[in-house]
């Protein structure tokens, strides 16, 4: 019932009703979840598990922020930023053994190479990290397609012409 009235709200509203309504619910998930939902983040660096050989995390996001801050002498060098060595592994309750992703605030300390045949890796003094839950993660980013998907689906729906009809004879009938 509940549902029926809020869908029968929500087809009344006009489109750029909709579409403001749509920005400001996009604004504050980016907000509130922007730990999940943005790409982006600059000043930290997302990285995941534990590597048996060589550096001891993957980095899965934060490539441009590495480059921009790394030292000019370091920038001659050809160094693989797939991967990193952290002077500290993060861990939680939850994940004990560090192999879950975290999101790491740090500084660039040097450079780590195995030997003179293997390839050269950051090395990144972490000053603190925050465990990313990954059923939030996916339930959150599953959630904001779906919104997505049923806004688009919305924009595009038009009002039938039987709906058309019926509302040019309601304005024909009132008098002005």
């Amino acid at each position: 019932m509940k549902i029926q009235l809020c869908l029968k709200s929500i087809k009344t509203l006009k489109r750029s009703q909709l579409i403001e309504i749509f920005i400001a619910l996009v604004v504050l998930e980016l907000f509130v979840f922007s730990d999940v939902l943005m790409p982006i983040q600059w000043g930290r660096i997302i990285i995941s598990g534990q590597l048996h050989s060589g550096p001891n995390a993957k980095l899965i996001s934060g490539k441009c922020y590495l480059r921009w801050s790394m030292p000019d002498s370091l920038n001659a060098r050809n160094i693989d930023l797939s991967q990193i060595q952290l002077m500290a592994v993060p861990n939680s309750a939850s994940d004990p053994m560090g192999v879950d992703e975290y999101i790491v605030r740090g500084k660039i300390r040097g450079i780590f190479k195995e030997s003179s045949n293997s390839p050269t890796y950051l090395m990144f003094e972490v000053v603190s990290y925050s465990y990313i839950n990954p059923i939030l993660k996916y339930s959150v980013l599953i959630l904001f397609y779906i919104q997505l998907l049923l806004f688009i689906i919305i924009l595009q729906n038009k009002p039938s012409k039987i709906n058309q009809a019926k509302r040019t004879e309601n304005t024909a009938q009132k008098p002005s």
